[in-house]
């Protein structure tokens, strides 16, 4: 599904504040990791051939009733990373919602914001948040922080292959550890590159149809974020403290 659905673009076309380098240059000159990203089912709606049985799944659905306790869990999105070599990725949360703010109305970046400001804590909607795995090569870890900044890092260590971890990571912070051997160079890429796979065992990042770098197969990280709103009342007034 990962090379039928190609190519994918980078992340910092998605979210700018993901753009390593400085976001106040033009996006030609900005420097982004080779981080890419696509959409296979959003609003509970499967997106591309497939994405129906991801987003159904059972043992996510089962492992996110029995994290949040309830039975009241309806999936929405699928998205896909695919990550060639690169530094560890940037400590964040996933992109929050909130009732009457979601990213059918609202820019990424905005709802980023509303979730960092903690002034809509009342109005969020709970999110379980599964992250799957499909990886052979070095690092590539799932870092994360369960008591937060302050508290200790915890990792899911590679290699991985067809596992999962079940959380709610709009409010659990974690990173993708560093990815392959930490000497490399990174191509140089802006946020205009895409990634596809080459037809021969490797997968190629372009920009501007310029060849950027080539990769083997084993050397990319792919991995898919499930996400479902969990309605339940009485589990949003617990985490809420109300």
């Amino acid at each position: 599904m990962f090379a039928r659905h190609a190519p994918y673009r980078a992340i910092g076309a998605y979210i700018p504040d993901a753009v390593a380098d400085d976001a106040t240059k033009p996006e030609a000159e900005q420097f982004v990791q080779p981080w890419f990203r696509g959409n296979w089912a959003a609003g509970g709606e499967p997106l591309v051939e497939g994405a129906e049985a991801i987003l159904h799944n059972k043992q996510f659905l089962r492992a996110a009733m029995t994290l949040f306790g309830t039975p009241l869990v309806f999936p929405e999105f699928v998205v896909v990373n695919v990550n060639a070599p690169m530094s560890a990725g940037i400590t964040h949360v996933d992109i929050p919602a909130f009732h009457g703010a979601t990213r059918k109305q609202y820019p990424l970046p905005f709802l980023r914001l509303m979730g960092s400001s903690g002034l809509f804590e009342k109005w969020r909607v709970i999110q379980a948040g599964a992250v799957a795995w499909f990886y052979e090569g070095t690092g590539g870890n799932f870092d994360y922080w369960p008591e937060g900044l302050d508290g200790p890092m915890l990792s899911e260590c590679a290699p991985f292959g067809n596992v999962a971890v079940m959380a709610d990571n709009d409010r659990m912070y974690h990173r993708i550890g560093p990815i392959g051997n930490p000497d490399a160079i990174p191509p140089c890429i802006s946020a205009s590159a895409q990634i596809q796979p080459a037809g021969d065992g490797t997968w190629e990042i372009v920009e501007n149809g310029e060849l950027r770098a080539t990769y083997p197969d084993r050397a990319v990280r792919l991995s898919l974020v499930w996400k479902a709103e969990v309605r339940d009342r009485e589990l949003k007034k617990r985490q809420s403290g109300s």
